[in-house]
């Protein structure tokens, strides 16, 4: 992440370019708010695993026959959400 933040900034192409990172941490925060990112998409891997695991299970009970359809909690922060 910190690399193609960093070329994003030292080339200037901020607001050049949609610019969008999965992790919310102080250095995509920063860029948030600065400007540098659009959006940070927010997902819990901790919900991503368990989610993971209830299709598994389902799968394998039969009580699901395929994955057409999972979704996991996410967030996305926007400079006004901060």
């Amino acid at each position: 992440m910190s690399g193609a933040l960093k070329a994003v900034t030292d080339e200037g192409l901020a607001g050049e370019m949609a610019f969008v990172c999965h992790k919310l941490t102080p250095a995509t925060d920063a860029a948030l708010r600065s400007g540098a990112i659009d959006f940070v998409i927010v997902t819990a891997a901790r919900d991503v695993a368990s989610r993971t695991v209830e299709v598994l299970v389902e799968l394998a009970s039969g009580a699901r026959t395929a994955v057409d359809d999972c979704t996991v909690p996410f967030a996305i922060h926007v400079p006004e959400s901060l």
